[in-house]
């Protein structure tokens, strides 16, 4: 298995200018009535995977997009390349990216800076975080910075959530297929946020927090999504193929969802624990636009 990622889909939803990052702290303009000429609309949504904490909580400060100026996100045929969707992390300058293209420019989106729980997204939820107006052009990349109060809480303990030599910054590159045209001027974006990858535990018990995150479009992907029961199982879910691996943890009532999924064919596994057998599913085929329903998987021991 390649790649894994405890994704937890951190569903930025770009409409063009209507950039949704929780909610506006001092509106720049969220109104999606009437577009202005000069502007597009973009809408960003954060969602989450199951992990295994009681808690993820993101101290997300600041949210900005990079725009070419000179192009437009019509018609846009764009790829992102195998193994190039995760997001980079950098400290406190672009590394570069300034002088990369000189049309480009950074529009910083309206947000409600603050915490958010990545638990609370789970299973095919998500959240507003943006609505926003920005200019015309290309979207080539989102910037996510993040504060110092990160945290997570494991077995009713909290731990902190140190960043990695201060780095606070994480950049996604955004191609054509990880960007949906609601209408004309509008478009939409999804955030994935892979929180198993991004926490990592070092060797004296102390959390950091190097972000994973990915950009993709709900419509250019397909969903799987079923019940596990019982609960007292505790089954932890793998979904996976020779590219890719996610990860999802049922509710109480035992649903799971998992999305953002590439086409392709996959296997389930159910890892359980209190005795009950583990359990794999074959000859999963999911396709884009689709959801794949398992049904109801009943645990045995």
């Amino acid at each position: 298995m390649k790649n894994k990622h405890f994704s937890f889909p951190a569903i930025l939803m770009a409409a063009a200018a209507l950039l949704g990052l929780g909610l506006s702290s001092c509106q720049k303009s969220s109104s999606s009535d009437t577009i202005p000429p000069d502007k597009n609309q973009l809408e960003v949504r954060f969602t989450d995977d199951a992990g295994f904490f009681d808690s993820i909580v993101v101290d997300i400060q600041m949210v900005a997009v990079r725009i070419d100026t000179s192009q437009s996100n019509e018609g846009r045929e764009d790829h992102h390349p195998e193994g190039e969707e995760w997001g980079e992390l950098f400290g406190d300058h672009d590394q570069g990216w300034e002088d990369q293209n000189p049309h480009a420019i950074w529009d910083t989106l309206n947000i409600q800076a603050g915490q958010y729980d990545l638990m609370q997204l789970s299973n095919g939820a998500d959240t507003l975080l943006s609505s926003d107006y920005i200019p015309k052009g290309k979207i080539i990349a989102i910037r996510i910075t993040l504060g110092s109060n990160n945290y997570l809480v494991k077995n009713g303990v909290k731990y902190p959530l140190n960043l990695i030599n201060g780095f606070n910054n994480v950049y996604i590159r955004v191609y054509g297929d990880q960007i949906a045209q609601v209408h004309p001027g509008s478009y939409r974006l999804w955030i994935d946020f892979d929180a198993g990858r991004s926490v990592v535990k070092v060797w004296n018990g102390t959390f950091y927090l190097k972000p994973f995150i990915r950009a993709f479009v709900v419509s250019n992907m397909g969903t799987v999504q079923g019940f596990v029961l019982p609960m007292d199982a505790y089954p932890v879910i793998t979904l996976y193929n020779d590219k890719d691996t996610l990860y999802a943890l049922p509710r109480k009532d035992g649903f799971f969802k998992i999305w953002g999924v590439d086409e392709g064919t996959y296997s389930l596994f159910i890892n359980t624990s209190n005795g009950y057998h583990d359990t794999t599913l074959t000859n999963i085929q999911v396709t884009a636009r689709h959801i794949t329903d398992i049904g109801t998987v009943h645990l045995s021991k």
